[in-house]
């Protein structure tokens, strides 16, 4: 029984959340700047130890995986925030989002639905 008020209170706090983030306006430059930054800095943790990132909605049902090409990283963190932001604008409107460091994942609110962008190394097999 517990862990069914558990399951509820998780999904009316998302419920809340989607409300909240369809009535906010659209991230300013500057905000948007910064998650771009985030993105980059994703790219460069673990000394870019992963070959792949996942921008994922489950609510959406989209699935996007960013597939890191062995080339500087330096080089590429920019090409991969430039590439990552033009995919979430092109989605909606960027409202709001949250970097979980300890997980290498960044919680991205579009227009009222929740994506997350993590490594997923461990998600794709190469034969």
């Amino acid at each position: 029984m517990e862990n069914n008020k558990k399951a509820e209170i998780k999904t009316d706090l998302h419920a809340m959340n989607k409300m909240l983030m369809a009535q906010l306006p659209e991230l300013e430059e500057k905000r948007k700047n910064e998650l771009s930054k985030e993105i980059r800095n994703l790219a460069l943790a673990e000394d870019g130890a992963f070959k792949y990132l996942m921008l994922l909605s489950n609510e959406r049902k989209d699935y996007t995986v960013f597939a890191l090409r062995n080339k500087n990283r330096l080089e590429l963190a920019d090409t991969l925030a430039k590439e990552v932001m033009e995919c979430l604008e092109n989605r909606g409107q960027i409202k709001e989002f949250d970097v979980k460091k300890d997980a290498n994942a960044i919680e991205i609110w579009i227009d009222d639905a929740f994506y997350a962008l993590f490594v997923y190394d461990l998600g794709v097999i190469e034969i």
